[in-house]
């Protein structure tokens, strides 16, 4: 996610205004930049990302998330 991603990223959940906890699913997480702005933002109970991309998926998996709720990545929706 670019940085102008970032920003709307940001102001997407400032909009939002959603309470901490809930399960959270980001469709198409791509590299996770989003879901770890959700996991910093609204502390999730759970999170999963999904994106058909392996090479994206590869970069959000940790150490990407290290140190943080770790959240599921699958690469199909199917494997939900």
């Amino acid at each position: 996610m670019g940085l102008w991603s970032q920003r709307v990223g940001q102001a997407f959940l400032d909009w939002l205004s959603p309470p901490a906890g809930g399960q959270w699913l980001d469709v198409g997480c791509g590299n996770g930049a989003f879901t770890e702005l959700l996991v910093a933002e609204c502390a999730p109970d759970s999170v999963d990302g999904i994106d058909p991309s392996e090479g994206q998926l590869a970069h959000a998996r940790p150490p990407r998330a290290a140190g943080r709720h770790l959240p599921g990545w699958r690469r199909h929706g199917a494997a939900l």
